[in-house]
């Protein structure tokens, strides 16, 4: 099906009949597929073509090397797909999550640059914009574009967590846990910085809000065994206490404890 999509999409033309899909792969939509002759291909088909190739990519039995050749292709069919469309929504998202797939970021930026120009109101391209600043550490930039896509939707849970994160990894704790507790509330709040903060081995800290996330809800599992990972004794505690009190003696020396005076 994926070969006949492309193939086809690339001649001008989709034949049928098509092959059923396998679960957890994104169909062809089939009352776009033509029954012979030639036709150009609407951008809507691309974009289906290009995402079923991905879907195909993520199968756990491709190899390595066609797994990347699967999303290459879908690139290419992305960028067909909006030079026939330049102002496809689908296509423009669709091409810049392939380049991140692909660990091509700088290019993934360029395409959500040129989606926040188009469509300054859509606020998934705000978020995925900040995201994509975040996997550079460009953590200011990456707060401003949260802030914007909170601007048109303020109750957006994951752009809220999204900004929460970003700001406790730019140091800004107290903010963080505000955002992050109007996200999943105070307790999950707490232990999402903890999380944080252990990752940036500030350990104290992190202890802090373990507590207060414990103290939210007591029943918060992940919470209270992090906690108990920081409070354990290190590795060699035990045998720091064995061994305290004994003095190493010369090559030679007697063992035995001097004598006492009667």
């Amino acid at each position: 099906m994926l070969a006949a999509c492309l193939l086809g999409a690339g001649a001008g033309c989709v034949t049928t009949p098509t092959p059923p899909v396998a679960p957890g792969m994104v169909p062809v939509d089939s009352h776009k597929v033509t029954q012979g002759g030639k036709r150009k291909p609407s951008a809507d088909l691309l974009v289906a073509c290009g995402q079923y190739a991905e879907s195909t990519a993520q199968q756990p039995q491709i190899a390595p090397k066609e797994r990347e050749a699967l999303q290459d292709k879908a690139r290419k069919v992305y960028q067909q797909a909006l030079q026939l469309d330049p102002e496809h929504k689908g296509a423009h998202d669709a091409l810049a999550s392939v380049y991140t797939d692909l660990g091509e970021h700088e290019r993934a930026l360029a395409v959500y640059d040129k989606a926040v120009k188009k469509y300054p109101k859509e606020m998934k391209f705000w978020c995925a914009k900040g995201e994509c600043h975040c996997r550079k550490k460009d953590w200011a930039v990456a707060l401003e574009c949260f802030r914007k896509a909170l601007e048109i939707d303020p109750e957006d849970r994951q752009c809220l967590t999204e900004l929460g994160l970003c700001l406790a990894r730019a140091g800004k704790i107290d903010e963080s846990v505000a955002y992050l507790t109007k996200a999943h509330g105070a307790a999950q709040a707490h232990f999402d910085v903890a999380r944080m903060l252990r990752h940036l081995k500030r350990d104290e800290e992190c202890k802090r809000h373990l507590l207060l996330a414990v103290q939210a809800n007591p029943e918060l599992k992940s919470a209270t065994e992090m906690l108990a990972q920081l409070e354990a004794p290190p590795p060699d505690a035990n045998r720091a206490i064995v061994t305290v009190g004994f003095q190493a003696t010369a090559p030679g020396a007697s063992k035995l404890p001097p004598p006492t005076a009667n």
